[in-house]
């Protein structure tokens, strides 16, 4: 999926783009673009759809991210605390050094869970596929 946004005087502004492609029991979903609180709706939908879908691995590979405000923050905390409360994990992988930075100087990623508190933390910055 793809969202454009008209801003002043037609101009498109915040691109972004959402795939969701299915690997067994895990469903990767390819971010690019900016995310934030034009975009931020699309990336959720997909996101809640997975995670109400049930007992799947959720990994989001933020590779062609090019933005994130504190929308798209709160969006992973969000999904994060959604999949704790099902025992799972929020997997983001394939970090650029910004986006690694970004998650650090927030707190959203690191040692400390994100909501119950659990062995590991609820938001990993690590590639999920073919892991337990």
């Amino acid at each position: 999926a793809r969202c454009r946004i008209r801003g002043p005087g037609g101009r498109v502004t915040s691109p972004v783009r959402v795939t969701v492609t299915a690997h067994g029991p895990v469903s990767v979903v390819s971010v690019g673009g900016e995310i934030d609180l034009a975009t931020a709706p699309l990336l959720q939908r997909h996101l809640t759809a997975i995670i109400d879908a049930g007992e799947v691995r959720l990994v989001v590979d933020l590779s062609e991210m090019t933005f994130c405000d504190s929308v798209g923050l709160g969006l992973f905390v969000g999904a994060a605390r959604r999949l704790a409360d099902h025992d799972q994990l929020l997997h983001l992988t394939r970090l650029r050094p910004a986006t690694v930075l970004l998650l650090s100087v927030t707190g959203v990623a690191g040692p400390a869970p994100l909501a119950k508190p659990r062995p590991s933390s609820s938001l990993t910055s690590h590639s999920a596929v073919g892991r337990q």
